[in-house]
């Protein structure tokens, strides 16, 4: 039961976020509500670095490489969100990137030898075409016309890029530790 709660509370959480995330980036724009963010998280982050200095020494320059690559992406992915937040329907902007989670799993299955259930593909498959068939205009299909606006573009750049991060992030935490 629990758990349930705390899935709950991250789902309200989350989506608020994305709520004044939106009112943000409409009013000052992408990019500075990207720096905001971030030197916000980064700040209040920084006062756990005391209690993590002693994980720096499991540092080893493939993992320093691979951790600035990775957060490359991160911060990229978080302009691209961002920006299709601001120019496209949240709702369908938060659906599309948070399905990034599909793309880790299928990652993770091709590079890092995970293993999952037919059942679990199924529901892959199931997330993968929901999102194919919310972002789809049926009335351009009707007239053979397919486009995707820039904001749908975005967000999927959005889902491929966090897909990635959160995909190969696991092989430096393992090493270094989360922080």
């Amino acid at each position: 039961m629990l758990a349930i709660f705390f899935a709950l509370f991250s789902y309200l959480a989350w989506s608020s976020g994305d709520i004044f995330g939106t009112i943000a980036t409409r009013k000052i724009g992408a990019h500075s509500t990207t720096f905001w963010t971030l030197l916000l998280r980064l700040i209040f982050f920084s006062f756990y670095i005391p209690f993590s200095l002693n994980e720096i020494q499991n540092l080893t320059l493939d993992t320093f490489f691979l951790s600035i690559v990775l957060g490359l992406i991160f911060v990229t992915s978080f302009l691209t969100y961002n920006e299709a937040l601001r120019i496209a329907h949240p709702s369908l902007v938060g659906t599309i990137a948070a399905s990034f989670s599909d793309l880790v799993v299928m990652l993770s299955i091709i590079f890092l030898k995970e293993t999952i259930t037919n059942y679990q593909i199924l529901s892959i498959l199931v997330i993968f075409l929901g999102v194919i068939i919310s972002s789809s205009d049926f009335e351009e299909l009707k007239k053979r016309k397919f486009t995707l606006n820039r904001g749908i573009l975005l967000a999927i750049a959005t889902m491929i890029g966090w897909g990635v991060y959160f995909t190969f992030i696991k092989i430096p935490v393992s090493k270094i530790g989360w922080f």
